[in-house]
This record gives C-alpha cells, sequence and structure tokens, in this order.
C-alpha cells in the first residue's frame, strides 16, 4: 500500500510541474508531456503492470512503474526508467533506448499453507532499445515494443526455488527476475501538445 501512496504522489507532482516541459527549438514535431502504460493483455494471465511517464522534453522521459505478479511468482516489484527518443521520422513512431532499476518482492506461491509469507527481497537493473508507435487521428494511444536485458541479485530469502514444484532456475527465465527484458506495452499520451 505504501509503494501505490508513492507512486500517486510521484504522478500527482508530476501533473502539477506541468511548467518544466521545454521546447525543442530545432524541431517542429509535437510531443505529449504524460503517458501512462498498461502490459498488453496476453500478460496478463501472470502480471498486471502500470507505468507512469513524464516527458522531461522531446527526447527525454522519466517513468515509475509498478507491477503485481500472481500465479507462481506472486509478488510484486517497483522501477524507475530513463528512456530516450531518438528524432521523429514522422509523428508515428520513434526508437527508444531505455536504462531502468528496481526492487521486488517474491511471495511465497498461492498454493502454500500461508501464501503471504514474503520469501525474499531483489534488485534489478537493465537497458535496452525499442520502438514506439503512436496511433489515431488524436496520436493519443500508443503500442510500445522493447527488447533487452536486466540483471536480478537477490537481496534476502530466496526467490529462486518453487516449493510446490521444487523447481529453480525459473525465476530468472519466465518470471520477473527474467534475463531477457521482451515487452509489449500499450496506452495513452494526455495532457497539452508541445513542441
Amino acid at each position: 500500500m505504501r509503494h501505490i501512496k508513492l507512486l500517486f504522489i510521484v504522478i500527482l507532482f508530476s501533473i502539477c510541474r506541468n511548467d518544466v516541459y521545454a521546447q525543442d527549438s530545432m524541431s517542429q514535431k509535437t510531443y505529449q508531456p504524460f503517458s501512462i502504460y498498461f502490459n498488453n493483455p496476453i500478460s496478463m494471465t501472470n502480471k498486471i503492470r502500470v507505468k507512469f511517464e513524464a516527458r522531461i522534453d522531446q527526447h527525454s522521459a522519466f517513468l515509475v512503474g509498478m507491477s503485481n505478479y500472481y500465479g507462481i511468482w506472486r509478488g510484486y516489484n517497483t522501477s524507475i526508467e530513463f528512456k530516450h527518443y531518438s528524432d521523429k521520422k514522422n509523428d508515428n513512431y520513434e526508437k527508444i533506448r531505455y536504462l531502468k532499476g528496481g526492487w521486488g518482492v517474491s511471495l511465497a506461491d498461492e498454493f502454500s499453507s500461508n501464501p503471504n509469507v514474503t520469501r525474499g527481497t531483489y534488485m534489478y537493473m537493465g537497458g535496452g532499445f525499442g520502438q514506439h508507435y503512436t496511433l489515431g487521428k488524436k496520436k493519443s494511444f500508443f503500442i510500445e515494443f522493447t527488447e533487452g536485458a536486466k540483471f536480478t541479485k537477490a537481496r534476502s530469502g530466496d526467490i529462486d526455488v518453487e516449493p510446490s514444484t521444487g523447481l529453480s532456475g525459473l525465476f530468472y527465465i519466465l518470471g520477473p527476475g527474467a534475463i531477457f527484458d521482451f515487452n509489449i506495452n500499450m496506452g495513452w499520451h494526455f495532457g497539452s501538445s508541445i513542441l
């Protein structure tokens, strides 16, 4: 609950600070200063992710996010991300590069006798690249594909071995600590367009 309150405060602060967005005098392309991201519907079978983006200028943005995992890898994690957008070739497509870091909590699986027991905590760092497509007449809806890698380190407890199956290593292949960081996100841009 504390993390949700912190995310709400960051979003509120970012919206109130609309005056900090710079104008890029070299380009006449517009962008919208705020975006909200959701993971794709297929991924919702094992997690829900929400991220909030605040653009600093046409090429740079900061994101704050939270993911809630359920099923085998129950738990949650939070993230902070820096994203760099390339020069727009057109108003509908941008290439991106990103760096991110965060921490998470792994809970016992839902079949455990006490599913709310914390199994361990972890931290992660990563980066990669991707493509950002803006769709629609008002250019409010977008879909984004990112490909990258991340390094996850257990801080406490045993986050890898799954007690109900006895399998180990899957947390770093298919779970929240996956080395390969492939994501499809959708969302909406909002706020007044800025040159």
